[in-house]
């Protein structure tokens, strides 16, 4: 679990508006977030404002592209060919990632990571999700080394990223911006925050953070559920207390002596009307 890498920021870059619509058709990211979308036309224009320039390349061999090389001098691409075999037998692999500090340039330090071998058609494959995590673990662990340095004023916060590679129709913006939610998702692996719903729904990831939550979450509905219990319960007493009591016993109804009865005797009258409830005793009769 990454707890370095809470406040560095993205901005995403890119000069076409098809890009950027396909960008908030995919899913919801406003500014002053993770995800800061900006519309350039020039990486010159960013007047040292971001500590990294991530390069999500289509090469493991170092080579930069033409707006890269105006930006940065080839000297900047010299280097990193040169890291690349010394460290990386030649090839830098989908994968690993290499993160080269430059002086006197826009950018404190270049971040190179290749989403494939050779320049070719990406559509479709994992390579941008591996590039991006590795990138996220290298910057990661260079802020914890500055800080276990005590240098916390010279850790990376904010990284911008250029446009993604084979860009150029809808259809290939579209997979880009896919891409590019997956980039979202993973950072929002490593440190352990709820996603946001969008129309392609919601990945729920099982962060030791997360978990915590969820336990606070559950036990505060079952102390909500209980005190609701409690309260239903006292109501339901006090109810009880106001209403009046039943009266299931009801006074017996006498029954005067049927004077009447020719021949019948007493214990006849009273088997024929045995049914009924009556307090009548021997010594009321009148004979």
């Amino acid at each position: 679990m990454l707890t370095i890498f809470e406040n560095v920021k993205f901005t995403l870059c890119s000069e076409k508006e098809d890009f950027i619509k396909e960008f908030h058709r995919a899913f919801d990211i406003i500014d002053n977030e993770v995800f800061i979308l900006h519309q350039a036309k020039s990486l010159k224009t960013n007047e040292n404002q971001f500590n990294v320039l991530l390069h999500l390349a289509d090469n493991s061999f170092g080579f930069l592209p033409e707006q890269l090389i105006q930006l940065l001098g080839e000297e900047t691409q010299t280097k990193l060919q040169q890291q690349i075999i010394d460290n990386y037998y030649s090839e830098l692999i989908v994968g690993d990632c290499v993160l080269l500090p430059l002086e006197g340039k826009p950018f404190q330090f270049l971040l190179y990571s290749p989403i494939s071998r050779a320049k070719e058609s990406i559509s479709g494959s994992d390579c941008i999700f591996q590039a991006f995590r590795t990138s996220i673990v290298a910057i990661d662990k260079f802020n914890a080394n500055q800080l276990k340095k005590g240098e916390e004023n010279f850790l990376i916060k904010s990284i911008l990223l250029p446009e993604l590679p084979g860009l150029g129709s809808r259809k290939k913006d579209l997979g880009s911006v896919l891409f590019v939610r997956q980039l979202w998702e993973i950072y929002k692996v490593f440190i352990g925050t709820p996603k946001k719903k969008n129309k392609y729904g919601e990945i729920k990831v099982l962060t030791k953070q997360r978990l915590e939550r969820q336990k606070q979450k559950q036990k505060q509905e079952q102390e909500q559920e209980q005190e609701q219990e409690q309260d239903e319960k006292q109501k339901q007493e006090q109810d009880e207390k106001l209403q009046p009591k039943k009266q299931n016993d009801k006074k017996p109804r006498k029954i005067p002596f049927p004077w009447n009865l020719g021949n019948a005797t007493f214990q006849d009258y009273h088997m024929t009307n045995d049914l009924q409830t009556t307090e009548t005793k021997e010594s009321d009769w009148y004979y």
